[in-house]
């Protein structure tokens, strides 16, 4: 079996030299707690603070704003219906600027309604 030896155990005291150049011994995951409510209250309060500005620094701002995507979008789509109009006029016979004509659109609403 394996000793447990300070490089193995995780609960083993570990040293590190503060600001004031005292070595102090402290265990992994302890933390000072504060004595008195209003100091638990700051550090709560920095917590939060800090949780906060962690959300604002990962914010990416977008290249293109989403006003902008959509009205790309609905431009993208008006161009794609003239052109499949033009298209499927000229596979139907006709000139292919002719789709844009009044009476083509006429004849084609007349069509749909059932009145010739």
């Amino acid at each position: 079996m394996a000793k447990n030896t300070k490089q193995n155990d995780p609960k083993a005291s570990r040293t590190r030299q503060t600001e004031s150049g005292i070595r102090q011994q402290t265990r992994p995951g302890a933390e000072k707690k504060p004595a008195s409510r209003i100091e638990q209250k700051n550090t709560k309060k920095d917590k939060e603070e800090s949780a906060k500005e962690e959300v604002l620094s990962t914010y990416r701002r977008r290249k293109f704003p989403i006003w902008q995507r959509l009205v790309l979008v609905l431009f993208c789509a008006l161009i794609m219906f003239i052109v499949g109009n033009m298209i499927g006029y000229k596979v139907g016979g006709g000139h292919t600027l002719d789709v844009f004509k009044p009476s083509t659109w006429y004849h084609i609403t007349d069509f749909m309604k059932g009145s010739k």
